[in-house]
């Protein structure tokens, strides 16, 4: 039997801000974060995600108005703005520290 429930996390890391222009500003998640929420308010922004804190993705682009919730291990995270004097502005919120809610088990009576 496979364990099912809902998921929540005990705890968070907040970041708010302006993305820079030329050099990514990176922010540290310790300890790793496992969901990443996302809110870009201005113009579009690049993001990179590192599992390990040395090692990123690739660039993924966020436009104006998105807001995102990803499920990714990210201990360090790098923001940029994708086009120069177009400042990005962001808010960030990094959960870690799950706990798994079960109830009981449901078996609908026929």
């Amino acid at each position: 039997m496979s364990a099912f429930g809902l998921i929540i996390f005990g705890d968070l890391m907040h970041f708010a801000g302006t993305a820079p222009d030329t050099t990514p500003q990176t922010l540290d998640i310790n300890p790793e974060a496992m969901r990443i929420d996302i809110a870009i308010f201005d113009n579009t922004a690049l993001l990179q995600f590192s599992k390990d804190g040395r090692n990123f993705s690739a660039p993924r682009e966020f436009p104006a108005g998105i807001i995102a919730s990803l499920d990714l291990r990210v201990r360090k995270l790098a923001i940029v703005n994708k086009t120069v004097a177009s400042p990005a502005r962001y808010d960030i919120t990094a959960y870690f520290d799950p706990i798994l809610i079960q109830g009981r088990e449901y078996v609908r009576q026929l």
